[in-house]
């Protein structure tokens, strides 16, 4: 059988359909994967007769993924599976037309059951994690226990993107782990307690042996130079930790990033990664407003222990992203700046910000809604994802989402970012310098690929995210010529999602 899946972005990898595709090429099937757009999803279903098509989606591209489904079904009798975040907790997209199924939470078991039932022509039933669309209704089945031994699953397919980050740039993305023990709540991990209770809040380690194999065995058709690990907090057991420290200086001794939290963090434990390898680390600072970190967003850190654990890490000589959050509930703009100016004293190599998401199915979108918060729908990144009276203050935070990391870097920078933010009218400028300056940082300096990996980050930068911006602000008074450009990029016959749809955008993974 041959299954397609749809991806936006295919110049990075997604671990998750890599190991999806890996187990269901154990089972004999076909997998390609396509571009999330029409042009290329259209010359995919020309070259082969796909009987499964499977989108895992993340609330920014649902809608579009489920514009694109919409055609797709039009043109080929082909089933549709939504898979990932969105449609774990928000699973009544099951009543968009065109969306045949959707899995729940892990979907590695599923979708092998899925793809033997469709192979043998049966109609899929039953089947753990998924609810279906049946003439009858919708058949709404529980999840199954998560997956416990993770050394079972096989490798990622990473040759699934010949394009991907690992081949043109040497930059390896890995996960060794799933689960979290902390409830920040505004994180998906969260909301996984409400599908599989206490269960959700473990975490469960692949063996340190099975990671260096992970690594070495794409290290034979793909020149490493980085491993990126994508755990969202890779120093919660000090056990698997040093095991895996010394597995990885002997055997690999490869530069490494990864996620760390600064109540997990000491001078031993700084030690030990540096010794491994680690060349810089995400330390999440998320606001100075002590208040609202620990009783909006449920993290239960003390200001000056991010300052301590700041500090280990610049002092071992490693650099240091930072993960921040502006425009939540009860601050004020001062608040998200005296953040920025907290970046700058912590001596943060890059300040990475975000806008606050409250995501269905996290304890902040209960609170929300609770206290009376009119949320801005559909949920956005750029934009505050809460209706405000102040429009200064939303002109400002949405400005300051683009303009805090170089802010970050000077008091000169500081004070000329806290002008510029109220200014209206720049923000394809303001997102110009944004996209630059965060190139520039990861580039040259949280992550080191070499001249390879620059030429490459450069080619994605212009094309997909520089130019588009650069022409808003050098054609805004030619409005013809952004038609032109964006009308080569649009889906025919794409019906507008309706506005129960958009409300329903909902999850992204967060950070610890």
């Amino acid at each position: 059988m041959n299954i397609l899946f749809v991806v936006e972005q295919i110049d990075i990898e997604h671990l998750g359909s890599m190991l999806l595709a890996a187990i269901i090429r154990q089972q004999g099937h076909y997998v390609e994967v396509s571009a999330a757009t029409w042009p290329s999803v259209k010359r995919a279903l020309a070259r082969k007769k796909f009987s499964l098509i499977g989108y895992s989606a993340p609330t920014i591209h649902y809608a579009k993924y489920w514009q694109i489904n919409q055609i797709v079904k039009k043109q080929e009798n082909i089933f549709s599976i939504f898979g990932g975040a969105h449609p774990t907790f928000a699973p009544e997209i099951i009543g968009d037309p065109g969306v045949d199924c959707l899995c729940r939470g892990e979907g590695e078991e599923a979708l092998v059951e899925l793809t033997q039932c469709l192979a043998a022509g049966q109609r899929p039933n039953k089947i753990k994690n998924l609810w279906i669309r049946a003439d009858s209704g919708v058949e709404k089945n529980p999840v199954r226990p998560l997956i416990e031994d993770l050394d079972s699953l096989p490798f990622p397919a990473r040759d699934l993107f010949p394009q991907g980050e690992t081949f043109t740039k040497g930059k390896m993305h890995v996960m060794t782990s799933r689960g979290c023990p902390y409830q920040c709540s505004y994180c998906s991990h969260a909301a996984y307690a409400g599908l599989y209770g206490p269960a959700a809040h473990r975490v469960r380690r692949r063996s340190a042996g099975n990671v260096i194999a992970e690594i070495a065995a794409a290290r034979q058709t793909a020149r490493v130079r980085l491993v990126m690990f994508e755990d969202d907090l890779f120093t919660s057991d000090r056990h698997w930790l040093n095991e895996f420290c010394d597995h990885y200086a002997r055997d690999v001794a490869l530069p490494f990033f990864c996620y760390v939290r600064a109540d997990t963090l000491t001078k031993e434990v700084i030690t030990q990664l540096k010794a491994a390898g680690c060349v810089s680390v995400s330390l999440g600072v998320e606001t100075v407003n002590s208040q609202a970190r620990e009783t909006v967003l449920g993290r239960h850190l003390d200001t000056e222990r991010i300052r301590q654990a700041a500090d280990l890490i610049k002092k071992c000589g490693m650099r240091l992203e930072t993960t921040n959050i502006i425009g939540i509930p009860g601050t004020a703009l001062e608040d998200d700046f005296s953040t920025m100016d907290f970046n700058r004293s912590l001596g943060a190599d890059y300040a990475s910000v975000k806008m606050l998401m409250p995501y269905p199915g996290t304890p902040l979108r209960r609170w929300m809604e609770q206290a009376g918060y009119s949320l801005s729908m559909p949920l956005s990144g750029d934009r505050l994802a809460f209706v405000s009276q102040d429009k200064k203050y939303k002109h400002c935070v949405e400005n300051l989402r683009w303009l805090f990391g170089i802010g970050a870097t000077g008091a000169w920078l500081g004070r000329c970012v806290r002008g510029a933010a109220p200014v209206a009218g720049l923000s394809a400028a303001y997102r110009l310098i944004f996209l630059l300056w965060e190139g520039y940082t990861a580039y040259f300096r949280l992550y080191p690929t070499g001249a390879r990996g620059f030429w490459w980050g450069l080619k994605k930068y212009w094309g997909r995210m520089v130019m588009p911006v650069t022409r808003k602000i050098f054609f805004q008074n030619r409005p013809e010529i952004l038609f032109a450009v964006e009308q080569s990029k649009t889906l025919p016959e794409m019906s507008a999602p309706s506005q129960q749809l958009k409300d329903k955008t909902c999850c992204s993974r967060g950070r610890s």
